[in-house]
C-alpha cells in the first residue's frame, strides 16, 4: 500500500510540475507545507497551503486561498 501512495504521490508531483512548466497556475497542498514546496519546486511559485484533510482547523484557511 505504501508503495502505490508513493507512486500516485510522485504522479501528482509529476503533473504539478508540468502545469508549472507550461505556464499554468498551480495550488498544491499537504500535512508538510514545506515539503510540498519541496517536492513541486519552489522557483516560479505554486501556492502551496498546509492541509490535513481531517483537521477542520487546516481546511478553513486553505479554502479562503
Amino acid at each position: 500500500m505504501v508503495h502505490h501512495r508513493r507512486r500516485a504521490r510522485h504522479g501528482r508531483v509529476d503533473t504539478a510540475k508540468a502545469a508549472l512548466g507550461a505556464g499554468h497556475a498551480v495550488g498544491a497542498s499537504g500535512r508538510n507545507a514545506h515539503a510540498v514546496a519541496k517536492a513541486v519546486g519552489e522557483a516560479d511559485g505554486p501556492l502551496v497551503v498546509k492541509l490535513d484533510v481531517t483537521s477542520r482547523a487546516d481546511a478553513e484557511p486553505a479554502r479562503r486561498r
